[in-house]
Order: C-alpha cells, then sequence, then structure tokens
C-alpha cells in the first residue's frame, strides 16, 4: 500500500485532485468490499488481496493522467475491469492446464557443481589410497571390482589360490575402508 500512497503524493503535487491522505482514506474503506468482491470472482488459485492492489495502482494512475472525480462507482468500474483482465488473461495463457510447481517434482538428471566437485575430489582420494596398496591387493581388487573377473578366474589368470584372492580382498578393502569410510559404491 505504501507504492499507491508514494504515487498518489506524486499525483498530489501535480493536479492536488486526491491527495495521499484520500488515497490511504479510499484504501482503508473499500479494501475489505474490493477483497470480498474479488473472492467470489476469482478462481481458488488467486489472491483477491493482489487483485485488489491492483485496483488502487489503476486508480492512483488514471488520476495522474486524467483529471478524474472519485466515485464509489468508478472504483468498482475499475475493479470490474481488473476482473475481466485478468480473466481474459487466465484464458489466453491455458493457466488452468498449467501444473503447479508445488504440485509436480522438478528433477534434472546433471548433478549441481558442487556434486561433482564432490564427487572428483572422493574419487581423487579413492586413486591415492589404491595407490598405496600393495601391487598384487591392488590388481585382485581392480581385476575383481572394476573388471568384475570372479575370484576364481583371478586366481587362474595370476597363478595363486583362491584363498589367496579373497584375502588380498579383504586387505584391500578393510585398508579402503580405514581410510575412505564406508565403500559400499565400490
Amino acid at each position: 500500500m505504501s507504492d499507491i500512497v508514494e504515487k498518489s503524493a506524486i499525483n498530489s503535487i501535480d493536479h492536488d485532485i486526491i491527495s495521499q491522505h484520500d488515497i490511504q482514506g479510499l484504501y482503508d474503506e473499500y479494501r475489505g468490499p474490493l477483497v470480498s468482491f474479488f473472492g467470489r470472482r476469482l478462481p481458488k488459485d488467486e489472491d483477491p488481496e493482489d487483485m485488489t492492489q491492483q485496483v488502487f495502482i489503476k486508480l492512483v494512475e488514471a488520476v495522474k493522467h486524467t483529471e478524474l472525480i472519485f466515485s464509489r462507482r468508478l472504483i468498482f468500474v475499475i475493479a470490474k475491469n481488473a476482473l475481466i483482465d485478468r480473466l481474459r488473461w487466465r484464458k489466453s495463457h491455458r493457466v488452468d492446464k498449467h501444473d503447479l510447481l508445488e504440485d509436480s517434482l522438478i528433477s534434472c538428471e546433471t548433478p549441481l557443481p558442487d556434486r561433482i566437485l564432490q564427487g572428483k575430489q572422493q574419487l581423487d582420494r579413492f586413486f591415492n589410497h589404491l595407490d598405496d596398496l600393495p601391487l598384487r591387493c591392488k590388481q585382485v581388487f581392480l581385476l575383481h571390482r572394476v573388471c568384475n573377473i570372479s575370484q576364481q578366474e583371478i586366481a587362474d589368470h595370476l597363478g595363486i589360490s583362491r584363498s589367496t584372492v579373497q584375502k588380498h580382498m579383504m586387505n584391500a578393502m578393510a585398508k579402503l575402508h580405514d581410510n575412505i569410510g564406508n565403500l559400499e559404491d565400490l
């Protein structure tokens, strides 16, 4: 409402027809009836208070550009025209066919930049700790977890027993877990 009062103060300098005090008095007098008028006629997702504000903005603009004498009829003509404009706008923009943002989930498959950076840092830490493993232990871990080769195939390929492959895997998992944390993703 203070914007309306400020606009009308500028207007009163130019025309001295409706003063700042008059606008505030009109707002106090007609706010309730206008909210009620719009509340009965607007769809549920529209705010009657916003439309009431628009009426007073249009009133101030009309008084600023022309020498209007205020009447009760004038304020409701402005209200009726604002309502018609709003309903036309809703129809032309097919507002009833829109989904509200609150009702739909907005998702993006691309991770946010901070999440990308966090992932890169975690990956760097993982590779640093992986490099600290003994060579054979690292080979077994990479063949099993990255290449998805069975423990028996790794044992045959490296010429070691399956129990040795299992010990290398347990050793790698334990050391990486101690250094990095939860390894459920590995």
